[in-house]
């Protein structure tokens, strides 16, 4: 490893994922801002944060995985990448490492880190509220605060004896930035009086998997169901090109009733009428947009059973978690077929009243979850806590 300057700050700013870098590079830019040159910032992989100046220590893609049997195709890899930040922890010493997200990994580098004396600091921790509570000591014992993006987190992990933070959540900025920033999406294709339906399989090689079959079927159910009807696919970013292409080979349909999209996705999302979402970030998002949504999600038989007995919070979605009510509905494993992916979708956007329900829970998650700036006020907290 090559030799560091003494006189330097080191700090590790450790994700995995899509949106932690992108997080983790507003956060980058406030450090240069802020040291300059004395600081030296290292991150885990050759993304955004590699293009802003940041050092990678890994060289390769880590696979982001949901469930049990998903994990355990990937462990060889996995414990690779771990060994090798363990070493460099050791190695380097930073004197603060900055974990975003991607708990299954972070947790391990938290405690590696507190032994090598860092400043341990969680921009957010996993989510003990949902499953695997008994985590709770070992992130108490290794991170000196926690900066979470839930308003309900607050209370949660203050009650456990933790230092939490909460600013609001990123996906405000996310959001706000691309629909100040980008024209409006045009469909001249689309029948007056016809729904547009947003599409939303997920972003994991594991999710398209199990995701794609289903939404398959229901999009021809849909089209005898709703004759004009047309269904507009947000493709995430981080998909490899084989995946966007066999997800694009597998959705079509003649007559061009299925757009794909890989830009502009917000405007986009917000011109639907309703839309299938995959739980996760992506349903704060079209909340955040106002549109009427289902939200579905399927993994693995061993995954589920797994799930079931850990899992301790009554909904799967975030919009439901913040509501505090099972206002959006969740079509989970058995219950995420095309039929019943189909019926729910032609309910509500037959209901006005079901919509009108959905929009007031969602105006109410926009005045719980921060308003624009979240990131700036997180990153100039963070630059705060390393001066002293």
């Amino acid at each position: 490893m090559q030799k560091l300057s003494p006189s330097r700050k080191k700090v590790l700013i450790s994700t995995g994922e899509l949106s932690g870098d992108l997080y983790g590079s507003e956060l980058f830019t406030h450090l240069k801002n802020k040291f300059g040159e004395n600081i030296e910032t290292f991150c885990l992989l050759p993304g955004e944060l590699k293009r802003l100046g940041a050092k990678p220590i890994l060289n390769s893609y880590i696979h982001s995985i949901t469930g049990i049997s998903e994990a355990l195709t990937n462990i060889t890899k996995a414990l690779q990448d771990l060994l090798t930040v363990k070493k460099f922890l050791f190695h380097v010493k930073p004197d603060t490492v900055i974990l975003i997200d991607f708990p299954e990994f972070n947790m391990r580098v938290a405690r590696w880190a507190k032994k090598c004396g860092s400043k341990v600091i969680y921009f957010i921790p996993p989510q003990m509220w949902g499953w695997r509570e008994w985590r709770i000591k070992s992130l108490r014992q290794n991170s000196d605060f926690i900066i979470v993006i839930l308003p309900f987190e607050v209370d949660y992990y203050s009650n456990k004896g933790l230092k939490v933070h909460f600013f609001g959540h990123p996906i405000v900025d996310i959001v706000k930035k691309e629909l100040r920033n980008f024209p409006k999406w045009k469909n001249p294709d689309r029948p007056k009086g016809k729904p547009l339906i947003g599409v939303m399989p997920g972003s994991r090689s594991s999710e398209l998997k199990h995701h794609i079959p289903i939404l398959k079927l229901a999009i021809k159910k849909l089209s005898k169901m709703l004759p004009g009807a047309k269904f507009l696919v947000p493709l995430a970013p981080s998909l490899k090109k084989k995946e966007a292409l066999w997800v694009k080979n597998e959705l079509n349909m003649p007559e061009r009733r299925v757009y794909f999209v890989t830009e502009n996705r917000y405007h986009n999302i917000k011109m639907c009428d309703f839309c299938i979402v995959a739980s996760g970030t992506a349903s704060l998002e079209v909340a955040l947009l106002g549109v009427p949504m289902l939200v579905f999600y399927k993994v693995s038989p061993l995954s589920a059973l797994v799930a079931r007995l850990l899992h301790k919070v009554p909904y799967a979605s975030l919009p439901n978690l913040i509501c505090g009510g099972a206002v959006v509905p969740e079509l989970l494993q058995d219950k995420a077929t095309p039929d019943i992916v189909a019926y729910f979708t032609y309910s509500i956007l037959n209901s006005p009243d079901l919509q009108r329900a959905q929009r007031k829970c969602f105006d109410f998650i926009r005045t719980s979850i921060g308003d624009a700036g979240v990131m700036t006020k997180i990153a100039n907290f963070i630059v705060e806590h390393l001066t002293c």
